[in-house]
C-alpha cells in the first residue's frame, strides 16, 4: 500500500477508498498519491485537462479537502501522472496512511 521513492511518501490506494479529485466539474479517482503528485486513470480523466495546469480539489477519506494545481507530467498506458503545486501537506499523507493500515491490516 505504501512505499517511499524519490523522497516522497507514496500511497497506492485500494479500490473503494481512493480520494476523489474534482476538475472543472468532473470527478476522478486518485489511484496513487504523494505530496508532490499523483496518478489518475485515463478512463476517468483527460490529459488535456492538465496540460497547462488546472486548479483542482482533492477529497480524502480522512474527511479533509485541499485545493491545488495539477499539471501533466506524462501519460502512461492507463494512467495520467500529475504534479501538485502546492504539494499535498504531509500530515494528510500520514493520516491517509494510518487509515489504510487500520482498514487493510497485514496478517
Amino acid at each position: 500500500m505504501t512505499s517511499q521513492r524519490r523522497g516522497f511518501y507514496r500511497i497506492e490506494y485500494p479500490a473503494g477508498v481512493q480520494p476523489i479529485m474534482s476538475v472543472n466539474g468532473s470527478k476522478c479517482s486518485v489511484l496513487e498519491l504523494s505530496e508532490g503528485g499523483g496518478r489518475v486513470p485515463t478512463s476517468e480523466a483527460k490529459s488535456a485537462w492538465f496540460k497547462r495546469g488546472v486548479e483542482t480539489s482533492i477529497e480524502f477519506q480522512c474527511g479533509r479537502t485541499i485545493v491545488t494545481e495539477a499539471t501533466l507530467i506524462r501519460v502512461d498506458s492507463d494512467q495520467i501522472v500529475l504534479r501538485f503545486l502546492p504539494p499535498v501537506p504531509l500530515p494528510i499523507i500520514i493520516e491517509e496512511q494510518r487509515l489504510l493500515i487500520v482498514q487493510f491490516p497485514k496478517d
